[in-house]
């Protein structure tokens, strides 16, 4: 289709209460009539539409319902005489209202599409606490598709003007971690091959009575691993009539099936409980989301039998004991207590000696896979192939390559002081569109969350209150300081929304310097990070000084499995420089603490230009 000069036009909204006689007077062609005149009646009345049906709880927050229908007011009338979609507890009718949207270029794609991004907004909105929908929509291409983003901007502005609490920005919207780990995004063609070979393979054991299968699913930083898992949890708890046809006999066997979506993670692991919250896959008297040890804990008082078992960031799961896990690792008494084990797994994110496998006990582990998958693309960092490389040079050989040239769409910035990355990275958060920004660095600081530093006591007057301290990562020649993640409070009256959101989303965080521990698995618009002294230059290549590392997790000795100790701390600081410098997916910005490396990087950028 030829859009030069064309006008698209604007889409046509109802609001009407959810009850019999507000579906008649709607579906009346008289009664339409009175508002609309000539096309308009029909785009109601005979095309197909989108309708958004929504209670008003007593604490101001929402339970949705997202549906489309070529006869909306008999979909709606159906509803309404089962009394189904809002119901409470006891299946009593909610009082609700629904907004009804057609568009003179609907068509069933198109109105499918526009359904599906509603519903992904509406899963991120903190606003909307329970959102009912069985069924997924994302559509691939189709007549009217170069048209839908501005189709859809328009019917989303014209719903917001109705109701900005029921429907926040787009922006908001999309800078959710909610909605980058949301299960409604269309996977790309690697993900969708990778998702039916692990449903196949599902089903199979499922339906065999077979026990103790493992997948591997391998990726590195930003392949898409976590909108997979996302993808995969929700489909094993779909109801078979809620599948393509093609599906429903596989499909029918992940039903009344014990499935758990694992993360040893914790800001990763509140993002996944808060999905399953809101799409009904999980309640405080039965979790179905939780940590590794948790799980363990259920199958060794024997209250639990799990059939299938999906765990992101499997690479983190222990390999030694602890007090709170009392066997030898984690991964492998999972796999031997379910049915299916699907591990997510990145060797380069391996964080602690008690985490670590060696390559050879890796390769071994692998062989025993039922299935290994590897996922290839680059989904996080929108990155020019160059940029990329730059970033994969600098973390896995120490290689400093020439700063990439007129990459459009991603930020690659040295800093000459840590203030001067504050402010900028502090500018892009101000921005609507980067409020996902913060700042990280290498755990090469002091930092405990059991306990507080001390204090120095003011002598000159004791009797004023100060506040606590906090650890803080500080660069003396800068008179630079900024504490530690988790340990500034919210702003009062927004503990309700911050208690459930990953730390980079809570807005008080920008004042913070983020961790591996509160950013593993999370996007950012854009990333700061502060290279430590741990991170230095040894003749031209960038090596890791485990010395200097504040990281005691990672810098112990590690007892092998025979029993001889030794230091793999190198390659774990490496893996943490990883996953520091793959957050961002607009821009990544640098200050190296050692001087040489420091030096290096900005004369790169002064050559540049």
């Amino acid at each position: 289709m030829n859009t030069t000069h064309f006008t698209v036009p604007d889409a046509y909204i109802e609001e009407i209460p959810f009850d019999t006689i507000s579906i008649s007077r709607f579906a009346n062609k008289k009664e339409l009539e009175k508002k609309y005149h000539g096309p308009v009646v029909q785009y109601f009345l005979n095309y197909p539409a989108v309708y958004i049906l929504h209670h008003s709880t007593k604490k101001s927050s929402y339970y949705v319902y997202v549906g489309e229908s070529s006869n909306v007011d008999r979909r709606l009338a159906e509803h309404y005489k089962a009394k189904e979609k809002l119901v409470d507890d006891n299946n009593n009718r909610l009082p609700a209202e629904t907004y009804i949207v057609t568009h003179p270029f609907f068509n069933k794609s198109l109105t499918l599409d526009v359904e599906n991004r509603i519903i992904q907004y509406m899963l991120a909105n903190p606003n909307v606490d329970r959102l009912i929908n069985g069924r997924e929509n994302a559509q691939g291409a189709y007549y009217t598709k170069e048209f839908f983003d501005q189709i859809f901007n328009n019917i989303w502005s014209k719903l917001r003007a109705e109701n900005n609490q029921l429907f926040i920005s787009e922006i908001e919207a999309r800078d959710s971690a909610i909605f980058k780990a949301s299960p409604f995004h269309a996977l790309t063609a690697e993900q969708t091959r990778a998702e039916e070979q692990i449903l196949d393979a599902i089903a199979a054991a499922m339906d065999q009575g077979g026990k103790h299968k493992l997948i591997i699913v391998e990726g590195e930083a930003g392949s898409g691993k976590t909108v997979l898992l996302s993808h995969l949890f929700r489909r094993l708890h779909l109801k078979s009539e809620n599948v393509e046809e093609a599906s429903q006999t596989r499909q029918k066997s992940f039903e009344n099936g014990s499935h758990y979506l694992l993360s040893p993670q914790n800001e990763l692991l509140k993002v996944y409980t808060t999905v399953a919250q809101k799409l009904g896959l999980h309640d405080r008297n039965k979790s179905t989301v939780m940590k590794p040890v948790q799980l363990w804990n259920r199958i060794v008082d024997h209250s639990e039998k799990p059939d299938v078992v999906l765990i992101d960031e499997a690479h983190l799961l222990l390999t030694q004991g602890n007090q709170a896990y009392q066997g030898k690792d984690q991964l492998k008494d999972l796999i031997n207590n379910s049915r299916v084990v699907v591990a997510i797994y990145d060797q380069k994110q391996i964080q602690q000696t008690n985490q670590y496998v060696s390559q050879d006990d890796y390769i071994d582990f692998k062989a025993g896979a039922a299935r290994t998958i590897n996922l290839t693309s680059q989904l996080r960092m929108q990155a020019s192939e160059e940029t990329v490389d730059w970033i994969r040079s600098f973390v896995d050989e120490g290689q400093i390559k020439n700063l990439p040239v007129d990459d459009p769409d991603y930020d690659l910035r040295i800093f000459n002081s840590p203030t001067e990355l504050q402010l900028a990275i502090q500018s892009k958060a101000a921005q609507e569109d980067s409020q996902l920004s913060r700042i990280l660095a290498t755990f090469d600081w002091e930092y405990s969350s059991q306990r507080r530093p001390k204090q120095n006591p003011d002598t000159d007057n004791p009797s004023v209150k100060r506040p606590l301290p906090t650890w803080n990562v500080e660069v003396p020649d800068y008179d630079f300081s900024m504490p530690w993640n988790l340990q500034l409070k919210a702003a009062p009256g927004t503990r309700r929304v911050t208690d459930d959101q990953s730390w980079p989303e809570r807005a008080h965080t920008i004042d913070e310097v983020g961790s591996i521990y509160t950013i593993q698995g999370l996007d950012l618009n854009y990333a700061g990070v502060i290279l430590g002294p741990s991170v230095r230059l040894e003749g031209d290549k960038v090596v890791i000084d485990p010395t200097k590392s504040k990281n005691r997790h990672a810098t112990q000795r590690r007892t092998f499995a025979d029993g001889k100790k030794g230091y793999v701390s190198t390659e774990l600081l490496k893996n943490q420089l990883n996953v520091l410098m793959t957050r961002g997916v607009n821009g990544l910005y640098i200050f190296a603490v050692d001087e040489a490396l420091r030096d290096k990087l900005l004369e790169l950028q002064r050559q540049r230009g």
